[in-house]
């Protein structure tokens, strides 16, 4: 009784909470470098509906809620919706096997039932690739029957119920199936059976329609383009895409298939608890129903589906306990959707606010870089080296300035001034610990816990194989981790040809050691550098890259303590770092 009190007064709790929570949230993001749409409400209530920051940079467009965006696998829970819709119109059952509805099904596939189409369980591959295509295979134009021809010649990889395995193609055959036992093309399908009842008038199968804006994907500061214009030149998905991914629409109408998921019409009653009710249950113990997932998080038990290709990103997420739900899209690689819902929940769930991005003047020597920092003028790197040898590299790119830090020193300059101090500290003990530990003295480190012990015996048995003598050690940086523990970046040897990553909590314990981890450099990427101030940060998805705030004044750029000249010929700013550390450049 008394833990059924304490969910009760849990969920009342997360009901009460304004829906103000998220925005303050959504606009720090959106000033970090956030850009998409969002909107979050509570039952038939929306409480908040936005664009934040630029649909189109060059044209200088801003989000709205109107901005057409792709759906991408968004797409699927309405392919199942449109089948169910079909069933409970007599024109096929979800048990049928697939031969019923399609020509030509051969043996290895003829067990296939429609429900496994549409739940991930039918033992189809994820997408089949035309070697003659150059380039993804959601791309290539590719017609009915000749994709039912290359699906039918395939070869599963699992028998039908056996595995989960997320496939395209079984939403691919999902609406070749709906147009079989119809006799209508898909896109009208969908519109008298779902889009028109559920009042989602923006969606359509292909791009959107003339006069209307369509976002435009940046990935790692360049252009990649609209969805439309690589997807389907000639104005129509090819059968790659259709069913699984093909559907592009506006915030407001994501807002409408929230209201379809809580069982509004056509999906009201028995018809939308069949569409929700999980099919089977994943080892991480997730969830998947019928174009649906089910996940739990800080806010309870979630429905709802993501979608994602290139730089473009959805996700929409319901929690039935609560009635609260929101809706998110991104146009950039930098800021995941579903990276930022998990980053709105944390921070209403605990309510540790995401902070607002650090503004600050640029320092006097810094503003003379004017050929860095002038958005005119052409392309240059400038290196900005610190007493201790450590630099930063400072280059424009689009509309932005970008430093990359190598060393120590460099590392925390980028850090506001407690975890600058904190970096500094943390990043001599460990590698003083490092040092004793691989020397083969007697005076070697105690490990605090077993952990730490078996991280030890693990290091020096890969860094000092036979009893080797110790191998040198040049200190990378140590920076705060986005789930409060902290990262010590080590080059080791001669040529410094080997990284590690000492993972540590925030009492100072080894807890991991990473081999070669993948994200080394240390990257501040701040907007509005040509008007003189620092201000807004891009990361590498929210819970892989810690948020860097860059503190001027920590690095005292004041001839002649600190050097900066131009580094000549220099392309990939980000591939000479690879000499960072012993030897500079």
């Amino acid at each position: 009784m008394r833990r059924l009190r304490l969910i009760i007064a849990a969920l009342l709790a997360l009901a009460a909470t304004p829906g103000g929570a998220f925005e303050a949230d959504l606009a720090s993001l959106e000033g970090w470098g956030f850009s998409g749409t969002s909107a979050h409400g509570q039952g038939t209530t929306t409480q908040g509906l936005s664009g934040h920051g630029l649909a189109d940079w060059e044209a200088g467009l801003a989000f709205n809620p109107d901005t057409h965006l792709p759906w991408l696998s968004l797409s699927k829970p309405l392919t199942a919706a449109l089948l169910l819709r079909l069933e409970a119109g007599d024109a096929l059952t979800l048990d049928d096997p697939l031969h019923r509805h399609l020509p030509d099904v051969p043996r290895d596939k003829r067990g296939i039932r429609l429900h496994q189409l549409l739940s991930h369980s039918s033992g189809l591959a994820a997408q089949l690739r035309h070697p003659g295509f150059d380039g993804p295979p959601e791309f290539e134009p590719l017609e009915r029957e000749a994709f039912l021809e290359r699906v039918m010649r395939s070869r599963p990889l699992a028998a039908p119920g056996e595995a989960f395995i997320y496939s395209n193609l079984g939403y691919n055959l999902a609406a070749a199936v709906a147009e079989s036992s119809s006799g209508e093309p898909l896109d009208a399908l969908l519109a008298e059976e779902i889009l028109k009842p559920a009042g989602l008038v923006s969606v359509r199968l292909g791009g959107p329609p003339a006069g209307q804006t369509e976002a435009v994907g940046y990935s790692d500061g360049q252009r990649w383009g609209r969805f439309s214009e690589r997807a389907w030149p000639d104005g129509r998905p090819g059968w790659n895409l259709i069913g699984a991914g093909g559907l592009t629409g506006n915030s407001r109408d994501l807002i409408g298939l929230v209201q379809m998921l809580r069982g509004g019409p056509p999906m009201r009653g028995e018809l939308g608890e069949t569409w929700r009710e999980p099919r089977l249950t994943l080892a991480s113990g997730e969830a998947y129903a019928l174009g649906l997932s089910h996940h739990r998080d800080d806010f309870g038990r979630r429905i709802g589906h993501e979608g994602g290709f290139g730089p473009f990103t959805t996700e929409l997420a319901w929690w039935p306990e609560s009635e609260r739900w929101l809706v998110l899209s991104s146009n950039t690689r930098s800021f995941h959707a579903t990276d930022v819902l998990a980053a709105l929940v944390r921070s209403a769930a605990t309510g540790k606010a995401i902070p607002e991005p650090p503004s600050a003047r640029l320092p006097p020597a810094w503003q003379g870089l004017d050929d860095v920092l002038n958005p005119g003028a052409s392309q240059s790197i400038q290196r900005v080296t610190h007493p201790d040898g450590d630099f930063w590299l400072l280059y424009r790119k689009e509309n932005s300035l970008r430093v990359l830090a190598c060393g120590g020193q460099a590392v925390a300059g980028l850090l506001e001034e407690d975890e600058r101090v904190q970096s500094l500290e943390r990043g001599r003990a460990v590698m003083d610990r490092l040092r004793a530990l691989l020397s083969g003295s007697a005076h070697r480190p105690e490990p605090r816990n077993l952990q730490e012990a078996r991280l030890m015996r693990e290091l020096r048995e890969t860094l000092t194989p036979d009893s080797a003598s110790p191998p040198p050690l040049w200190h990378q940086g140590s920076r705060p981790a986005p789930d409060g523990r902290w990262w010590t970046d080590v080059r080791i040897g001669e040529d410094g040809d080997r990284w590690i990553r000492i993972v540590q909590n925030e009492a100072g314990d080894w807890q991991r050691v990473l081999h070669e981890p993948g994200e080394r450099i240390v990257r501040a990427v701040f907007r509005h550098a040509g008007q003189g101030r620092l201000q807004g940060l891009e990361t590498t998805r929210l819970q892989s890259t810690a948020a860097w705030n860059l503190d001027m004044s920590a690095l005292k750029l004041a001839p002649p303590d600190l050097e900066a000249r131009q580094l000549q010929g220099v392309q990939d700013p980000a591939h000479r770092l690879t000499e960072c550390g012993r030897h500079g450049f």
